[in-house]
């Protein structure tokens, strides 16, 4: 596999993962694919995991820096939507 290739898998198994509820195995794999490569994707699907999974300061803070580290990622404005329903709670 290439390293694309690698990441893409990593990031569809995550993002099954928290589609079905399993909200540790999604993290698990995405904290280790951020450890290999930091971008926009994955660090978006951390923070949509942290909060699926109730874990809204975490969340929150995720996407705080997920708005200061990608400002020209195409889920900027999801990011920022979230960061501010968030932070009203």
């Amino acid at each position: 596999l290439t390293e694309k290739d690698y990441l893409d898998l990593n990031y569809w198994f995550a993002n099954a993962y928290l589609e079905t509820g399993k909200y540790q195995l999604a993290e698990n794999i995405i904290v280790k694919s951020l450890e290999f490569n930091l971008n926009d994707r994955f660090y978006f699907l951390l923070a949509m995991t942290y909060e699926a999974n109730n874990k809204k300061m975490e969340a929150k803070k995720k996407y705080a820096s997920f708005i200061d580290l990608f400002p020209q990622s195409e889920y900027i404005g999801s990011a920022k939507i979230k960061a501010r329903i968030l932070g009203r709670r």
